[in-house]
């Protein structure tokens, strides 16, 4: 549950245009958190953070990452929390959301 509260409280800084404290936030969660759809959804919101921040290389790991783990996820057990994370999620996250991933399309094209 700690992990679904910073997730939150990351999520409130992002959308308030402090990226960099969103990243410290969900760099601690995740030092916490062992079940890979949760793990896999805050690498998403980390990368989004890193995005916003124009962090090229830590946006596109995290986003692997987070593919990685959801893929490697056991849906069965899956903390309710993010128990909406999914494959599908993944593939419409959208790119066009102020500050957010959109971010990316200007870090990976610089």
């Amino acid at each position: 549950m700690g992990a679904a509260l910073l997730s939150d409280l990351a999520y409130q800084a992002s959308w308030r245009d402090d990226p960099a404290t969103a990243a410290g936030i969900l760099t601690k969660a995740l030092s916490r958190t062992t079940h890979p759809v949760a793990s896999s959804l805050l690498h998403l919101r980390l990368a989004r953070a890193q995005a916003a921040l124009c962090d090229r290389s830590a946006t596109l790991r995290s986003l692997n990452t987070a593919e990685r783990l959801l893929d490697a996820g056991d849906t069965g057990d899956t903390p309710a929390w993010c128990s909406w994370m999914s494959p599908a999620v993944m593939r419409s996250v959208k790119l066009s959301q102020r500050r957010g991933v959109s971010q990316l399309i200007y870090v990976l094209a610089s």
